[in-house]
């Protein structure tokens, strides 16, 4: 585990989670505890899972969003990075999702 301090609290981070995912992933994630847990008064983070995938690697320092579908309160995207697996060339990462809006805030419909 890597202890980080950018959460001041537990609700700190609860609230963040909350302000990112609409209500249903947002609960959901606090729920597994999947990226951080309280420790000792400290936010830890899960490396376990980020080691698990070829996410851990992603370099989202430079890239592109790909709006592919509109509608009047959702939207759809592709987002584009650049994967550097140690050994590999650096090859395209892409990922989709889409935004919903949930109390006039446009949030993340999935992780």
């Amino acid at each position: 585990m890597l202890l980080l301090t950018y959460f001041k609290t537990y609700n700190d981070y609860v609230t963040f989670v909350h302000s990112v995912y609409v209500k249903s992933v947002a609960d959901n994630i606090i729920a597994l505890a999947k990226y951080f847990s309280a420790a000792n008064g400290a936010l830890a983070y899960n490396t376990a899972w980020a080691e698990e995938s070829a996410e851990y690697y992603v370099d989202w320092s430079v890239y592109t969003i790909e709006i592919t579908k509109t509608e009047t309160n959702r939207v759809e995207f592709t987002a584009n990075a650049v994967l550097r697996e140690p050994g590999k060339d650096p090859s395209i990462y892409s990922t989709t999702g889409a935004m919903v809006i949930e109390s006039n805030v446009w949030k993340l419909e999935k992780e």
